[in-house]
This record gives C-alpha cells, structure tokens and sequence, in this order.
C-alpha cells in the first residue's frame, strides 16, 4: 500500500501506462495462460510438495518436540524474513509494471537481490546474538547456512522476474518442482545419517537455493544492471509498506511464539502448520500468484467478476470441506502421520483449528490477489489501514485466547479473525472499481442452488461425524479409534457427495475457460472445455 507515494499510481493495466487496451482475443490469451500456469503448477508441486511432507514426517518422529521447533519455527522465520523483502515489494513493483518498462524492472530486481544480501547478514546476527533458551548444537553454524541460503536463491531474482513477466508459468513450475525435490532429498540423507533436525534443515535451505538459481540460469542469462525510474521507485515504496505490513501478519505468530510460548509449543505449532499448509503450498498459493498476474493484465474496461468468481468457488469449496470434515479427523491425522506421542500433546487441537482457517485463507488469498493488482493508490491506502487493524485483533485475539489456556491453537484462531478483517476490505474495493463488483452480485455467484445444495450437504454430514464420532471415541487414540474415525468421516463425506452428485457435475460442467472470457469480450475459439476438467490435480 501506498504509505510514502509522491503520487497516485495506476494500476497495472489501466489507462494509458500498457498502450492500447488489450483486444478480446488477447485477454483470452491471458486468462487462458493463467490456468495453464496453475495446472502446471498445481501439478508440479504435488509431487515436491509430497516429498517434502515426508522428510517433515521421518524428521518428527525422531527428534524431540524442542529441536523441530527450533528448526521448522525459528530458522525457518530467518529464511522468510530474508526474503519476504524481494518477493513482496521488489517482484511485485517489477511485475506491476508495463511491459514495456522491462528495464526498470530488471533495474529492481537488481536493487532487491542487493537489498536481500545486506538483510541477510543483519538477520544472522541477531539470530546468532539472541539464540533460543536451550539452542541445539550448531546453532550459530545453522543461522549462517540459512542467510547464505537466502542470498543464493535472491540471486536469480532477475532472471525470475524476466520469466514472470513473459508469463513463463510452467517454467517456474519445473524450477520450483525440482529444486523442493533435491532439497528433501539432502534433508533426508543428514536427518539418516544421524544428524539433528537443525543441520538437516539448513543442508536442504543450501541445496533448494542451489539448484532453483541454477536452474533459471541455465535457461536464461539475467542482463546488464539498468537504471530505476523515479516513478517505478515509487511503485516499490507503495509495495514495501504492503510488505511490511504483510510480513507482520503472516509471520507476526511466529514472532509472538518465539517470545512467549516454549520451544516444544514451538515445535507443535511447526507441525501443525507443515500438516494445515500442505494445501496452502500445494493449492492456494499458486493459484494466488498466477491470479495477480492474471488480474493484472486484463484490459481496463473488463471486469474481474468472469476471472474472480470461479477462483473463489475453486479455493472456497476446498476450504468449506477443510473447516466442517478437518477437525473431527485432526487426531487420526497427526496418529497416523507422527504416531502416538505427536497425537497426545496440543497437536490434535491446533490441528483442528488450522482447517477452520483454510476457509478464511481460500476466500482471502483470491481477494487480496484481485484488489493488489488493480487497485488505486487510495484503495491500497486503504489496505494499508485494514492490515494495521487486521494486525491489531491478531495480537488481541491471539493474546487474549493464550491467557484463557488455548495453547498454540490461539495464533491459529487470531489468524482467522485478522483474515477476515482483510477478505471485507476487499470486498469493499471491488464494490468500487472503475467497473463495480457489487456485494450482491458477488454473494449471489458463491449461492447458487447447486453451490448451496453441496455445501449444506457437507456441513450436515460433518456435524453428523462430530455427534457420531463424539460418542464412538471417547479414549485415548489408539489404532481403533483412529479407524473409527477415518470410516465414520469417509462415509459422512460419501454419502454428502453421491447425494448431491448431479449438482458438483453441474458446477464442473459450467465453470469453463469460455465462462471466464464471456461478459462483452466474446469467447476466444477453440478454448472451451471445462476448468475443473483442465488438470487432473484439481479435486
């Protein structure tokens, strides 16, 4: 958001910074670019994503709550604080920028890679002068090998953006699928030969930096260091107030867990959020940043209702089944993934309350893609203002549940409220855009009778699954317990599903690419075929 702009600036696409608007066959072309990035992505990134999952599951298992905490919470904030920098305030000013402006934006990109090296060393060393209460051995080895990590992976940055700008989707997905999957195969080969959860993290940190800048350098050649314009430093100042702001909510429990909760809360809350972001990494955020660029990109007179109302029923039917069907199966999950130790603790109940929060996050994540690539600079101050309230209620919430005994559960539920303060904030923007989306209409797109009819369904079935499996398991998780509630659950969820068949084949059949390039810019030829159908990584 625009906290220091000398002036208003526009966003991408609008008014005269792109030339002539863009024709309805170019506009099908990016929207139809768009979901092929996310089919490549989404695909892509389950298998790396899946790979991951299992190093994190062996690493659990066998190292002590305390040293997974430390590495999964502790060192992986160093990593994302060193980062969040380049990736939310110089990517996004270099990519919000006209094409024809690409060398300004390589100009940023070299300035963000510059920016990151010198955070990186600040960050190491107030990681190394105030370590944990009960630091593991190689602490400060690990800290150093983590913010070296970062440096490496920033130094492809000008590459990256050159390739987003092309929308180059499928490459990124290549590059990002087999640098995770090096990445938890040197993990996993430390964590085996007997080394601790720390120096297995920051083995995988070096190799995924490694091999994500080597591979964009294979395929491309980052140009000449270029000149900044004035006015585009000034799009980067607007995006560094967002980031700012951005990183204080999404990384703001990490901070509060590191002052005030245990390094075995520590090492719950990294469980959870490994096990409850699974679909945020393999789903949502790709489906988020291909929608920016997306977004961004539409001609200006075109409404982002046909591209925004599919994406929000897509990562919105996720999260509803996520919120009713995730809590009652929270304990069989972390049994069957960490075994019983893991299902004794505060696990189950963060666990729980983390797929409530996947609503919010699926509903916020489009919102918030939508109203950052198009809106003005009043409507980002605005976002500026929503953020500092949405940080506000999650430090209050947060707090106040901590005090109350909620555990680790309390930043899970402080997350969801400061979420929902965000989602209203752009709902509000799109209520006021150069072409409006109203409330009413935006509503009345996720309330269909077919939408209303499945999702009624499942809320039933899965407050049926809380009363059948509150009566059935009433001990401590063992194995039949735990099959109690995984066919307790899979039938109340079949059963959902078969009787509202007819509706979910209607939705899939009438959620097409030729839906999202209707509304006055005509069907591009050749394009029609169902979204739902267009990966088969799709549920």
């Amino acid at each position: 958001a625009p906290w220091c702009s000398p002036a208003p600036v526009e966003p991408m696409g609008s008014r005269g910074d792109q030339g002539p608007p863009q024709s309805a066959p170019e506009a099908n072309g990016v929207i139809t670019r768009a979901f092929d990035g996310i089919a490549a992505l989404v695909g892509v990134s389950l298998l790396c994503r899946l790979c991951s999952f299992g190093f994190n599951i062996c690493a659990a298992r066998f190292v002590s709550q305390a040293s997974y905490g430390v590495s999964f919470v502790s060192l992986q904030l160093l990593n994302s604080l060193a980062l969040f920098p380049l990736k939310e305030a110089f990517r996004r000013a270099a990519m919000r920028l006209p094409a024809s402006e690409r060398d300004s934006a390589s100009g940023l990109s070299w300035l963000g890679f510059a920016f990151t090296v010198g955070v990186s060393a600040v960050l190491a060393v107030v990681w190394t002068a105030w370590p944990p209460s009960d630091p593991p051995a190689g602490y400060s080895l690990a800290v150093v090998g983590v913010a070296v990590a970062a440096v490496v992976e920033a130094a492809a940055e000008p590459v990256v953006v050159e390739s987003l700008i092309d929308l180059e989707f499928t490459r990124r997905a290549r590059a990002e699928g087999l640098a995770n999957l090096l990445r938890s195969g040197a993990a996993f080969a430390v964590a085996v030969a007997g080394f601790d959860g720390v120096a297995s993290f920051t083995v995988g940190q070096l190799v995924f930096a490694t091999a994500w800048s080597s591979l964009y350098f294979m395929v491309r050649r980052p140009g000449p260091r270029q000149s900044v314009d004035a006015k585009h430093l000034a799009v980067f100042w607007q995006f560094s107030g967002m980031a700012f702001q951005k990183a204080v909510l999404q990384e703001g429990e990490k901070v509060l867990l590191l002052a005030f909760f245990s390094q075995e809360d520590w090492g719950v809350f990294a469980l959870v959020t490994n096990v409850g972001s699974l679909v945020l990494r393999l789903l949502f955020a790709p489906v988020e940043e291909i929608a920016y660029s997306a977004f961004g990109k539409l001609p200006p007179d075109a409404s982002p209702f046909e591209l925004l109302a599919p994406l929000l029923a897509l990562q919105g039917s996720i999260g509803w089944t996520a919120a009713w069907f995730g809590p009652p199966l929270a304990t069989s999950a972390i049994f069957i993934l960490y075994g019983p130790t893991w299902a004794g603790s505060a696990a189950p109940q963060a666990l729980g309350a983390y797929c409530v929060l996947l609503l919010a996050l699926a509903l916020n994540g489009v919102l918030e893609a939508c109203m950052h690539s198009r809106a003005s600079a009043e409507w980002l101050r605005r976002a500026q203002a929503s953020q500092l309230q949405a940080s506000v209620v999650l430090v209050a919430a947060s707090s106040g549940l901590a005090f109350l005994g909620a555990g680790p559960s309390s930043l899970v539920w402080g997350n969801a409220a400061s979420m929902l303060v965000r989602a209203w904030v752009c709902v509000q923007f799109l209520a006021h855009e150069p072409v409006p989306v109203p409330r009413d209409k935006l509503l009345k797109s996720l309330a269909s009778p077919e939408l209303r009819r499945v999702a009624g369904a499942l809320a039933i079935a899965g407050v049926v699954v809380r009363l059948v499996l509150a009566f059935v398991v009433t001990h401590r998780p063992d194995v039949r317990a735990v099959a109690a509630q995984v066919v307790v659950a899979g039938c109340g969820f079949l059963i959902a599903a078969g009787l509202c068949r007819r509706d979910i084949m209607t939705i899939a059949s009438t959620v097409t690419v030729d839906a999202l390039t209707d509304a006055g810019h005509g069907v591009a030829p050749g394009i029609s075929r169902p979204l739902l159908a267009h990966s088969t990584s799709f549920p």
